[in-house]
């Protein structure tokens, strides 16, 4: 490390987290989860999202920075969005020089396939996630990196870059074309399976774009859970959806991915804002 860098280990609702602190930006790291919980630009405001209400217990997932949801994405199998969420992980490796901190989490493992997570802070958070099949017979892979981002109010916000793609209503199981901008009047839950655009989160009260890209992935998941969904949710507060929205980096839908044996996939988001 350099003087103007640090990574140390503290803890957060009795859960062990890296704090995380170099030029360009300070994070925080569960390795709960190996889940971010904060990012944080230099001079700028808080990036990320996470729950007044949020769980931190031995498995339980995190609600908000980002989890890992691995290697199934959605509540059809048990635990809802998988393993990876609910396990701790240890911290492998790290790096830094003055503007840029990069940890590298032990491989995590669930049948044979093996996952590793690679978390990059600088002027942008990368968030990298590789899965590898080890073993004999092929996987049907969904999986996401669930971010949620800190907004000034749900109401007033727009997500730019998905105009034109077709998206999964899951709400009414539904197949639509988004046309203009995304806006929000109501709960919210939809699947772009066929985008690998990069979205922006305008928000005009922060005086703020919020840029979201990625790699390997050519699906999209918007969430904001509106009032209904916030006061049946155990671990979200009544009216913390006004503060938030999900723009997660994904292989879901139809672009679920299937690993033959010793095939690798790495899925990745770039978080940037301006």
């Amino acid at each position: 490390m350099t003087e103007t860098s640090s990574l140390k280990l503290e803890t957060w609702k009795n859960l062990p987290i890296l704090q995380i602190r170099n030029d360009a930006a300070e994070a925080k790291i569960a390795l709960h989860g190996a889940h971010v919980l904060s990012y944080r630009p230099a001079g700028e405001r808080e990036v990320l999202w996470l729950s007044e209400e949020s769980w931190a217990e031995p498995g339980k997932p995190i609600r908000g920075g980002i989890p890992v949801c691995w290697p199934w994405f959605g509540p059809a199998q048990e635990p809802a969005h998988g393993v990876a969420r609910i396990n701790e992980w240890a911290l492998k490796e790290s790096s830094s020089d003055p503007a840029c901190t990069v940890v590298k989490f032990e491989a995590f493992a669930y049948e044979n396939l093996i996952a590793d997570v690679t978390v990059t802070v600088a002027d942008k958070l990368t968030v990298e996630l590789t899965t590898t099949n080890l073993g004999p017979e092929e996987f049907r892979l969904t999986q996401a990196l669930h971010s949620y981002f800190g907004i000034s109010n749900i109401s007033s916000i727009k997500v730019l870059g998905l105009d034109g793609a077709e998206y999964i209503d899951t709400l009414t199981s539904t197949r639509h074309r988004q046309d203009g901008p995304i806006d929000f009047r109501a709960e919210t839950d939809r699947i772009y399976d066929h985008s690998a655009a990069e979205c922006v989160i305008d928000d005009p009260a922060y005086k703020k774009k919020i840029h979201v890209a990625k790699e390997g992935s050519m699906s999209t998941v918007v969430w904001n859970p509106w009032v209904a969904k916030s006061r049946r949710l155990p671990d979200f507060g009544d009216r913390e959806y006004n503060g938030m929205v999900c723009i997660e980096s994904a292989n879901v839908g139809n672009d679920f991915r299937i690993l033959k044996a010793g095939e690798k996939q790495i899925l990745k988001t770039i978080i940037s804002l301006v």
